[in-house]
């Protein structure tokens, strides 16, 4: 304990933390094969976290084969934090028992693919109203690179009507002497202003008074979401962008992202078949943190994105399913008519077809990509 008391002194000191790690996008394309995994995995005395919004997770139907991908685009991870578990699912009443049985085995065929080397662990109960009740899901590799890892569940953090923040515990356990304790939040904000920016900003304000233990903040935070017409938007991810400057808090993606739609050049955590660019997903760290970037601030190496969507074999071959069936169709229909191929209502059709195959595919794996973060601690 006197170890964790002298590290948390010296931590708070602003010159250990100043000059925060500037994480840029360097050569990198929104859908470069670099980012198509896998995750660059922990070596002595790292720690790497990954978060991932798996979309309506146990509400939509998904295969034991889907739910295998999923868990191989983050296992390299050693702590996975998992939002929008139970989306759709979960209600203001208690579970049904069909739904039940339905929470039991999901989390059940989780656990199977990660591994006897892993365990899993869940938020007490969901959180929000109505169909937007949702819980969240931790799973974590005991036995790391050189230490132990605890993770354990502890609250929620209210941030207004709609939604809350889960707050676990995580103990990183070297020796007696050695023991590190973190708070990892995660989050799952709503999409439109002004709710999102209420949100945000009762994020970062807890964020800022944690500093012993410190804590990271993972997930979906909508940022930069399209602007709500008649008020003034983006009041939260202002709010964080202002306190990162001011180094009261600690950003990764603050210098690639961006708010509204991203240029064609600039990276994003949505899917790469939507129009719209957006970074939803978003990492936030107490300062103490920051110079805890195992490589400095590298991307590809402290942090970055998993592209599925192009690279993922059960994604693509999912997508090429709902594609076929439905072109089927259309083919049907164009013979049978006689409408030329090169027809501008053809092709539009057929364009149509091709986004809502990739849109259906989201509700197999996600329409997020994963996003994750490596730490030295040892």
């Amino acid at each position: 304990m006197k170890y964790l008391v002298l590290v948390f002194i010296l931590i708070q000191c602003p010159s250990v933390f100043s000059d925060f790690p500037i994480v840029s996008q360097v050569d990198i394309k929104p859908n470069d094969t670099r980012l198509k995994g896998p995750i660059n995995a922990s070596k002595q005395g790292e720690l790497t976290i990954a978060s991932f919004n798996i979309r309506n997770f146990g509400a939509k139907e998904r295969s034991l084969k889907d739910i295998e991908a999923i868990v191989n685009l983050v296992d390299e991870a050693d702590i996975v934090v998992f939002q929008e578990a139970g989306l759709g699912l979960f209600g203001n009443n208690p579970l049904k028992d069909f739904k039940a049985k339905r929470w039991r085995v999901i989390l059940a065929t989780l656990k199977i693919y990660f591994g006897d080397h892993w365990k899993i662990v869940t938020a007490k109960e969901p959180s929000g109203s109505g169909l937007g009740r949702e819980t969240t899901i931790v799973a974590f590799k005991p036995d790391a690179n050189g230490y132990t890892i605890s993770v354990n569940w502890d609250k929620y953090i209210d941030l207004g009507v709609r939604r809350d923040m889960a707050i676990f515990n995580v103990v990183l356990t070297k020796t007696d002497s050695a023991r590190i304790q973190i708070q990892l939040g995660s989050v799952h904000l709503k999409p439109t202003d002004p709710v999102r920016g209420l949100e945000m900003i009762e994020v970062a304000n807890w964020l800022i008074t944690q500093n012993n233990p410190p804590a990271i903040i993972m997930g979906d935070f909508n940022w930069g979401y399209n602007k709500t017409p008649g008020i003034v938007n983006y009041k939260g991810e202002n709010r964080i962008i202002s306190l990162h400057n001011e180094e009261k808090l600690y950003q990764v993606f603050n210098k690639i992202s961006y708010l509204g739609n991203g240029k064609a050049n600039q990276l994003r955590t949505n899917m790469g078949y939507r129009k719209g660019r957006k970074i939803y997903d978003q990492i936030l760290m107490s300062p103490s943190l920051a110079n805890k970037l195992a490589d400095g601030g590298k991307i590809l190496e402290d942090t970055g994105f998993i592209a599925f969507g192009m690279y993922d074999k059960r994604m693509k071959k999912v997508i090429e399913t709902y594609k076929k069936a439905m072109l089927y169709g259309l083919n049907k229909y164009q013979k049978k008519l006689g409408v030329p191929l090169d027809s501008a209502v053809l092709l539009k059709t057929e364009s149509a077809i091709i986004t809502k195959a990739n849109d259906d595919a989201t509700y197999r794996l996600s329409d997020h990509r994963p996003i994750w973060v490596q730490l030295k601690f040892f």
